[in-house]
């Protein structure tokens, strides 16, 4: 477990910490990276919660469970309950303030960021790139999703350029999802009062799904790793 932690750390450091520059440079990428991997941590975390515990915080707490996971089923459980400007105003704070932090780190690492981005939902990302180029306007202003968004950056697509095709894109989607969604409240409203009479319960369901999923995919990556490592090891030794 350490040898497969060590090699990460390795890794982390001499393709985004230390770079062959000068002392100045190397804090000021340091100081930069820390800063992303925290914003990346919180954003996780935040997710991780909202969807462990969905049912409380949609009974008790639906506006904290939107601004800890702003995506299209908790904005869909939680329109019920919030208003329709409260609800606009914090899905789209949400969704551009994590695309923004995806678009940044496409930005600043390009190809160490598609790699990783490989690793965990495929090598057809790296084929995508092939083709984003001519695509990435519109690509950005209709999708906006994390792979859209880090390609955007991977590709050097202008800040101002990303937030001008990104922000008006979010503002539409999120805008007409509230306005059908309120226009349906009649369906959504006995569902959500359904989830509400047994939250107790199935927040341990929910729970418990989270923490054996999370579980299950840290083993998952751990034995990846450490077949990896042992693969290099071997190749090394030979």
């Amino acid at each position: 477990m350490r040898s497969v932690i060590g090699r990460y750390w390795q890794l982390f450091e001499s393709q985004l910490l230390l770079p062959k520059e000068s002392t100045a440079d190397r804090r000021r990428v340091r100081l930069r990276s820390i800063l992303i991997a925290l914003s990346l941590i919180i954003v996780w975390v935040g997710q991780l919660v909202a969807k462990a515990g969905l049912p409380t915080l949609l009974r008790d707490h639906p506006l904290l469970l939107v601004i800890l996971d702003a995506r299209t089923r908790d904005i869909v459980l939680a329109s019920p309950k919030l208003g329709v400007i409260e609800l606009i105003t914090v899905a789209v704070i949400w969704r551009f303030s994590v695309h923004f932090l995806y678009y940044v780190v496409g930005r600043w690492y390009g190809e160490i960021a598609l790699r990783w981005l490989a690793g965990r939902v495929g090598k057809g990302v790296l084929r995508i790139e092939g083709n984003f180029a001519r695509w990435s306007l519109p690509a950005v202003f209709l999708l906006s999703n994390k792979l859209v968004c880090l390609l955007a950056g991977s590709l050097g697509m202008r800040p101002a350029v990303f937030a001008a095709a990104h922000l008006p894109g979010t503002v539409i989607r999120v805008v007409v999802l509230c306005l059908v969604l309120r226009s349906n409240s009649a369906t959504l409203v006995p569902i959500v009062s359904k989830m509400d009479q047994n939250a107790d319960w199935l927040t341990v369901v929910f729970v418990t799904g989270t923490l054996v999923t999370l579980g299950a995919s840290i083993y998952l990556r751990y034995r990846s790793v450490k077949r990896s490592s042992e693969s290099d090891s071997e190749s090394g030794t030979a």
